[in-house]
């Protein structure tokens, strides 16, 4: 059944409250993040891609909300942000799928189950995905579960002198006094995604990158 929300707007449906996760077999999969080296002219460059149908998007945190551009894409195919205050937060205007890393009452996501990376198998079946401490490596490890071939990375700096690309982020998520992240082990958790995936292309486009789990070629070359 179509939302309120949607019929109001004119905008497409959201997702259906059953939990079809997307299939996505042989498809090369974008994942765009925050970090400070993302840029508008690769979110241009994929959003250009889209349109060809060259491949599938996944917008994580603020690169998912329309008010962040041109350093976002709120045409991207799912949004994905783990933490329930981020979704109460934003209440974004996505009309993708949505997906949580937790459950949030009164905004419309499907919740992942997030397993323990202590486990050091990544779960295979949609609707699971390694926890790894960030949004950013929930998104990489849930696309994988869609059957992708490729997975590109934007956006993924793991760490460097800035925390977010986008200059104006709301106040609530740039207190001090928020828990801050560790960015050694955001990093590490990386190194166990090749080895368990042999079959999928990955590649790191991200300007700038901590993680050295993957190549790291221009996303021109691959896409």
């Amino acid at each position: 059944m179509q939302s309120n929300e949607a019929t109001q707007s004119g905008l497409p449906p959201l997702v259906s409250e059953k939990k079809r996760w997307p299939n996505w077999t042989g498809r090369v999969a974008v994942l765009i993040a925050t970090g400070p080296s993302l840029t508008a002219e690769q979110v241009a460059y994929v959003k250009q891609k889209r349109k060809q149908d060259k491949c599938r998007v996944v917008a994580i945190n603020e690169a998912g909300i329309g008010k962040y551009k041109p350093l976002a894409a709120p045409w991207a195919d799912v949004l994905y942000a783990a933490d329930h205050d981020w979704w109460l937060h934003y209440r974004p205007e996505f009309y993708g799928l949505r997906v949580s890393g937790e459950k949030v009452e009164g905004v419309h996501t499907i919740p992942l189950e997030l397993i323990d990376a202590g486990q050091k198998t990544m779960p295979r079946e949609p609707g699971k995905a390694m926890h790894g401490g960030h949004s950013g490596f929930q998104a990489l490890s849930m696309v994988l579960t869609f059957g992708v071939s490729k997975v590109i990375m934007l956006g993924y700096d793991a760490g460097g002198p800035k925390r977010n690309c986008h200059e104006n982020r709301d106040p609530f998520f740039t207190n001090p006094h928020r828990k801050q992240p560790s960015y050694a082990a955001w990093q590490q958790v990386y190194n166990l995604v090749p080895h368990q995936w042999p079959e999928v292309e990955f590649a790191n486009c991200s300007q700038y990158t901590r993680i050295t789990a993957f190549p790291k070629p221009a996303l021109e070359a691959v896409l």
